[in-house]
């Protein structure tokens, strides 16, 4: 068969929603009820306006997703179908809202209100990045611990591990930021801002790394625990030696992603007296009267997440090349 025929049999195979006779049948009903179903912005009586909104939406919606959720549809129209459903919903907020340009660059890009708090905005990223950092590195070493000491199989140490482990992954890290921050004072325990959300990010983080660890370790052959036997290597040492670095490799993945998911959760931070990004352009907003400040935070996170996330995906690809 042909190469041509057989896409044409390919397609003959599709249900009816997959096919192009579809796509266009319901662009243009799509079009016909935009035209013809939606009222005039103008007019002043206007029933059953946000019915007939909001039922226009869900179909712009479902339009959307069914053509960019068939692989088979080209790169193209992938991205005039996404350039087209944006532009649809941005007309509406125009239209219906009645916001203008002028009103979204004065409420959410007035950068006039940053003036003279550039400096709190800055002190806001390096705690953000100090936190991240310091959490990383001890969640990273208590998951690795941790990870190790499961696989020892001692029942009595078992129970206390399972305990911590089901504890902090069960528990939302709000919660435990609250109990660490404003329950331990109660019991004369007084933990600095900094350090609670530094411990409280490494604890349930590190339960979160330590299942990575084991079960990272626990796909490695066994002949590798009976080699390093053979050459009288302790627990310790084959530990250190042979199977954490091969585990390495195996958890890398996961492991950056849940790096990143440390970033993102120091924002939670905000809620104690921790001036990191978001509370200080909270501090900022609330002073200024303006949300720019949270739209140039939503900028730095973007700004610093999009990079890690590349990095991520191609150390990803380089390791499983590496692994092969």
């Amino acid at each position: 068969m042909k190469r041509k025929d057989k896409y044409r049999h390919t397609k003959s195979l599709l249900p009816f929603y997959r096919r192009d006779y579809f796509l266009v049948v319901s662009t243009c009903v799509l079009f016909l009820f935009g035209l013809l179903v939606l009222p005039d912005a103008n007019s002043e009586k206007i029933h059953f306006l946000q019915l007939r909104l909001t039922f226009f939406s869900v179909l712009i919606l479902a339009w959307a997703a069914n053509i960019l959720s068939d692989n088979l549809k080209p790169i193209w129209l992938h991205i005039i179908v996404t350039f087209s459903a944006i532009a649809v919903f941005l007309w509406m907020v125009f239209a219906y809202i009645g916001i203008g340009v002028s009103d979204l660059h004065h409420i959410f890009f007035n950068f006039s209100v940053m003036k003279g708090q550039w400096h709190l905005m800055l002190e806001g990223f390096i705690t953000t990045m100090e936190l991240a950092l310091i959490s990383a590195v001890l969640a990273t070493m208590i998951g690795l611990i941790v990870g190790v000491m499961r696989l020892l199989n001692n029942k009595t140490l078992d129970i206390f591990l399972k305990i911590y482990l089901e504890f902090f992954r069960i528990m939302p890290i709000l919660v435990i930021l609250i109990i660490v921050y404003f329950g331990l004072p109660f019991l004369n325990i007084t933990i600095g801002p900094f350090a609670s959300g530094v411990l409280v990010l490494s604890l349930t983080n590190g339960a979160y790394i330590s299942e990575i660890f084991r079960s990272g370790i626990a796909s490695i052959h066994k002949t590798q625990y009976e080699a390093s036997h053979v050459l009288g290597m302790s627990f310790p040492q084959t530990m250190r030696l042979v199977l954490v670095p091969q585990a390495f490799r195996i958890v890398f993945p996961p492991l950056t992603n849940r790096w990143i998911g440390i970033l993102k959760d120091t924002a939670v931070c905000s809620f104690i007296a921790i001036r990191e990004l978001l509370k200080c352009s909270q501090i900022i907003t609330t002073q200024r009267a303006n949300p720019t400040p949270l739209v140039i935070a939503t900028t730095i996170y973007l700004g610093i997440l999009i990079p890690l996330t590349i990095i991520t995906t191609y150390l990803e690809r380089r390791y499983k090349h590496t692994n092969k």
